[in-house]
Parts: C-alpha cells; sequence; structure tokens
C-alpha cells in the first residue's frame, strides 16, 4: 500500500470505474480515506450481458482497446451525469471516466495471451494503454493493479511526492528500466523492475479535435453543438494546424453511417447516389449512437483520418434529428438501417413512431435506399413491408444497380 490512492483523492480529479478486473486496485482506492472525494461510481461487469448493456451491444472483442475505450466513455458520461445531479458540482475539465478489461490466468481454455487494455477519457483527451500479462495469476492480478494506477496518476497528471508529476516520473523509470539502470527508477521494487523490463507497453493518445484553434469539436462532444463540417485530413486538427479549411458541402446528399471501416462498397453507393441526384456528397458520422458511448477522441480520429471527401461530423443519433438539422436532404442509407427507421421499438409506441415519420416528411427528407444480402438473400426496398409514410420518402437502388456482399461487421471479423 502507498500513499498514492492519498494523493488522488487530495486532487480536484472526480470520476467512475467500469472494469473487469483489479479488485486489489479498487480495494486500494476504495480503502483509503477519502475516496468519496474522488470515485462517483464503480462498476464491474464480469458477465458478457452486463458489458453488453453498458456498451449498447456485444463488443467485437471483450479484451481489446476500443472495448476498454469505449467503457472508459462510458464511465466519462456516467460521470457528467451524476456530478451534474449532484449538491457538489465539479468543472466538466475535472471529470474522468477509467475503463479497464483485462484476459488473466484461468481454468478454462483461453483464445489469445494474457492481457490488459486500460483507458481513460476527460473532456480533453482519451488515453490508452495495452499490456501483456506474464506468470501466474496472482502476479499478473498484480501487475494490472499496478498498470492501473500508474495510467490514472499519468493520465490525470497527479504530483507525486518527489515533486515531478505522475507523467514524468512514470517516463524516468520507463526509461531507466530500459537502459538497465535500476538504481536510478524511483518507487519501484526489483520484481516491478524485472517485470518492466520483460513488458512492451503501448501507450496512445488522443487529444479533443481542433483544440488547438477552436473549441466547436469540444463543444461538440459536450453536446452544446449539433453539427461540424470536418476538414480532410482530420490529422491537421490533431497536431493543430492553424488554418485547416474544409471543402464547403450543402448538406443536400448525405451518407451518415459508423464506417468501422469505410469500405468499397461504401465509396460505390456513393459514386452512384451523386449520379443519381446529380449532387455532391459527404459522409456524416455521428459521435453518439443511440443506447452506445460516444465515440472517443481517438476512435473519432480512426475512422475520420479514412475519409478523402467532405465529412459531417455531428452528434445526432437519429434520422428524426439528422433531418431537422439538414432540411431537406437525401440520405443514403441500406436497407437494414432503414428497416430500424421504422422499427417500434426505437420509438416506444406506435404513435411516436408515426410523429417521427411525419417529422421526417415535414423537414423534406429523402432516402435513396440500397439493398443488400440479409438472411441469406438478397433483399430491396420492394421486398420490404414497412409504412406507408416511410415508403412516400423513399427511392430505390436495384440489385442489377449495385449489390456488395460484404459488410463492416464482416471486415473486422477478419
Amino acid at each position: 500500500m502507498t500513499n498514492r490512492a492519498k494523493l488522488l483523492h487530495d486532487s480536484p480529479w472526480r470520476g467512475v470505474f467500469h472494469l473487469t478486473g483489479g479488485v486489489g486496485f479498487l480495494s486500494e482506492l476504495l480503502g483509503t480515506a477519502g475516496a468519496s472525494r474522488t470515485v462517483l461510481e464503480a462498476k464491474v461487469p464480469y458477465a458478457a450481458g452486463s458489458l453488453a448493456e453498458l456498451l449498447g451491444g456485444q463488443p467485437d472483442q471483450a479484451c481489446s482497446g476500443p472495448t476498454a475505450r469505449a467503457m472508459a466513455m462510458a464511465a466519462f458520461q456516467r460521470a457528467l451525469q451524476l456530478v451534474a445531479a449532484s449538491d457538489q458540482p465539479a468543472a466538466a475539465g475535472d471529470i474522468f471516466g477509467f475503463g479497464a478489461t483485462a484476459s488473466l490466468a484461468t481454468d478454462r481454455p483461453k483464445r489469445g495471451p494474457c492481457r490488459a487494455h486500460i483507458a481513460m477519457q476527460t473532456l480533453a483527451y482519451s488515453c490508452h494503454g495495452s499490456f501483456p500479462l506474464s506468470g501466474d495469476r496472482p502476479t499478473q492480478e498484480a501487475a494490472l493493479e499496478e498498470h492501473s494506477w500508474r495510467m490514472l496518476l499519468q493520465s490525470l497528471a497527479v504530483e507525486a511526492p518527489s515533486g515531478m508529476t505522475a507523467a514524468e516520473r512514470e517516463t524516468r523509470e520507463i526509461r531507466c528500466a530500459a537502459e538497465g539502470r535500476r538504481d536510478r527508477a524511483p518507487g519501484m521494487t526489483a520484481a516491478e523492475r524485472g517485470t518492466r523490463e520483460k513488458e512492451q507497453v503501448e501507450l496512445a493518445q488522443a487529444q479533443a479535435p481542433h483544440r488547438h484553434n477552436s473549441s466547436e469539436r469540444e463543444r461538440l462532444q459536450e453536446g452544446r453543438v449539433e453539427r461540424v463540417q470536418a476538414p480532410t485530413p482530420w490529422r491537421k486538427l490533431i497536431v493543430g494546424t492553424s488554418r485547416a479549411v474544409p471543402t464547403d458541402h450543402d448538406g443536400k446528399l448525405l451518407f451518415p453511417g459508423a464506417f468501422n471501416p469505410l469500405h468499397d462498397g461504401h465509396r460505390r453507393m456513393m459514386a452512384i447516389a451523386e449520379a443519381k441526384t446529380g449532387l455532391t456528397g459527404a459522409y456524416e458520422l455521428s459521435v453518439e449512437n443511440i443506447d452506445k458511448p460516444l465515440l472517443d477522441y481517438a476512435e473519432i480520429q480512426r475512422r475520420l483520418d479514412q475519409f478523402e471527401r467532405p465529412l459531417w461530423l455531428t452528434r445526432l443519433p437519429t434520422f428524426v434529428e439528422k433531418a431537422a438539422q439538414f432540411p431537406g436532404a437525401t440520405f443514403i442509407v441500406g436497407i437494414d438501417t432503414l428497416v430500424r427507421v421504422a422499427d417500434q421499438r426505437y420509438y416506444g409506441s406506435k404513435a411516436r413512431l408515426n410523429q417521427a415519420l411525419a417529422a421526417l416528411a415535414k423537414g423534406q427528407a429523402r432516402f435513396l435506399v440500397f439493398g443488400r444480402v440479409r438472411n441469406g438473400a438478397f433483399q430491396g426496398l420492394d421486398e420490404m413491408q414497412l409504412p406507408q409514410a416511410l415508403l412516400d420518402l423513399c427511392s430505390a437502388v436495384g440489385e442489377t444497380e449495385f449489390r456488395a456482399d460484404i459488410s463492416s461487421t464482416e471486415l473486422r471479423g477478419k
């Protein structure tokens, strides 16, 4: 036990913790006086169903960097909610979310190596670390606990007793260990130094987009604006280019999607839509989706780096909201997306579904609908039983014009 928990509790930081391993970390965190000043909530979603509920769906891989980052973002959003509802308000800049998922030694066959992924989310940045774990179960749990503390203190820049920040101390320790200068790695036992030398640690951090020259995208993440147009390439924003002017786009032909990843089918759909409408198209990526955590900054950067044409970055999870922000727009959609637009489960009642369809019509929204293979057979607009109010807004692209038996889910699986 060290005084690191006290250092955290004495700082202004407050947060929520989501983790699937590292009970020792939570024990030390909660067992040190002052924990209520830091810990707003802690959740351990061990069961697959619990993790799926937290993330709004089953992740492609439970123990992975994207899953840890999504857990951290869900924790960050929850922390903002708890602080807003409490009688002890805090600045958004002092709120964090912590996410950790680990695959430890067990009595069941394992699909991959023992490892841990730990992520931090604040208003300013997303941070993620990947850590291989070796040895027996107790050794792995001890290493996970140490990794968790290092990530937490380093990312929050909590002051260490030596006067260095945790980040500065961590950097020095790693450098000294790598160079074999064990006597100059302060605060480490011989066992910890030996473990550190064997591990290859992958750290990645992404700042809030456009933070250097405009607060517009940071306000988007907070929910204070609905849409911005992303320059190409997005990387210019990350390094702080002061004049990254996007190509103007009128918002009249939009292709909404997650684009995880962008593939040739998407590009062909865009080309066909432009030819049919005579409009210049742009992609639209919403950082918010129904029942899922917001996209973290690293994920936003990764997805936007795929594009070489205009793209709107929004916080518009539903088509009713998209139509309100982009009146008169034609939306490029696959048939599976259109089916979800008409799914009563997303609205709670048939009356609310009808209200949503009326709002789409009022906003003069149009849908250019592409068929795709569903349940082993190609299905287009003509094969679907949909409300007439929605069909009145749709135009179909037939199988002879476009068919692509590929999906982003399949590509991620490969």
